[in-house]
């Protein structure tokens, strides 16, 4: 904060420096022919040096800050000093001295401050005493006027000092006070963008979330239509087996949902979901389904709807026929190869016929060839089943 405001400060004094140098051929001028007319040397060669040096310091590509203020404070001093001693009381010199003062107490530092006015008031000290023995010429000015003329300029350099003093702290303050505000309302600018950027890109995956869900109920229901379409009139509890294609599609949504990926289903959490509700239909009686997998199955929900529909027809059909039924799951992303195994101490025949019947459903026929079934006679540790191929399985 306190270097911008010190860059502030050389702006201006770099402004005054060009201005005095520019416009001090006004004042140069007719000093100039005062001095040569009466024969005033010093001030000649004093307001010439004094010119020249504030055009060098002024348009000098290397004059810094430090330079130009040195420059002006003790030209001030200097022009005061030789023409308070060449003409006295009735020249400019007081003015010269008070404009020295007026310089450091704004531009310098406090102790600038203090030892220009230091300097002012031992050279009006030392006048005086020379005046008084005698050792210079005083142009009308006497000991006593110098002190009058030299206490009341100390009284104006010192007040005018404490108020430039006071005004550049309280303005100092002001600009880093300011400035501190304006990093504050840029931080939250800044934080306000971002979070107005993390606000439209939720609202841009909310929205996408909720084109894909509308979507996703479009197809569903026309996947409702067909299952209804689909439905075998012969079955006598045929609204239960629709109702029970249902859910296993709504067992979908539901995973597929709970997941940030909306795309795929586990095929493992899906069937063990499947056969859940399946066995609710059993109550009280409820049966006991297993599932076991080596590997993790995902399967995108198009053919997830298929596997959870057939799939629950076979778990169906095979838990008319037992309490217990094995699901073992085998495959890779893309494709599935589920086995629905009853105990080992069932016939081939009573398996047989459930797949027979459900091999020759509608709704297997046109899931055809996404989804396939075939008979699984039984071994020496398993029973008979149905294999539902998915994919490419």
């Amino acid at each position: 904060m306190a270097s911008l405001f010190i860059s502030e400060k050389n702006k201006i004094l770099g402004a005054l420096t060009r201005f005095l140098a520019c416009a001090g051929i006004v004042a140069y001028a007719p000093s100039m022919y005062a001095a040569v007319h009466e024969a005033l040397w010093p001030i000649a060669v004093i307001d010439t040096i004094a010119y020249a040096t504030i055009l060098l310091s002024a348009f000098h590509p290397r004059s810094t800050f430090s330079v130009k203020l040195s420059v002006l404070v003790s030209m001030s001093m200097g022009m005061g000093v030789v023409v308070l001693v060449q003409t006295g009381p009735l020249g400019a010199g007081y003015i010269w001295l008070l404009a020295a003062s007026v310089l450091s107490a704004l531009f310098g530092s406090k102790t600038v401050s203090v030892l220009t006015n230091t300097l002012g008031l031992l050279f009006m000290a030392v006048w005086g005493l020379a005046l008084g023995f005698g050792w210079v010429e005083g142009y009308g000015a006497t000991p006593l006027t110098v002190l009058i003329i030299g206490t009341s300029l100390a009284l104006v350099e010192i007040g005018l000092t404490i108020v430039i003093r006071e005004l550049l702290d309280k303005l100092g303050q002001s600009i880093c006070a300011q400035k501190d505000a304006s990093d504050r309302i840029a931080a939250e600018l800044e934080r306000s963008e971002r979070m107005a950027g993390d606000l439209d890109q939720a609202l841009a995956e909310k929205d996408s979330l909720l084109r894909e869900l509308h979507h996703r109920v479009k197809n569903n229901l026309q996947t409702v239509l067909s299952i209804m379409g689909m439905a075998d009139m012969e079955d006598p509890n045929v609204c239960g087996t629709v109702k029970r294609r249902i859910r296993g599609l709504a067992v979908v949504n539901e995973l597929a949902l709970s997941k940030h990926n909306a795309v795929t289903v586990n095929a493992r959490e899906l069937l063990r979901a499947v056969a859940s509700r399946n066995t609710e239909n059993c109550f009280p009686n409820l049966p006991a389904v297993s599932v076991t997998t080596d590997t993790s199955v995902e399967l995108d929900t198009q053919l997830a709807g298929l596997v959870a529909i057939v799939g629950g027809d076979v778990a169906a059909a095979l838990l008319n026929l037992s309490e217990r039924l094995f699901i073992g799951l085998r495959g890779q992303d893309g494709s599935l190869l589920a086995e629905f195994r009853l105990p080992a101490e069932f016939t081939d025949e009573r398996a047989k016929a459930a797949y027979d019947k459900e091999a020759a459903s509608p709704i297997v026929t046109k899931a055809a060839p996404d989804i396939r079934l075939e008979f699984a006679p039984g071994t020496s540790e398993l029973g008979p089943g149905i294999v539902l191929m998915a994919g490419n399985a």
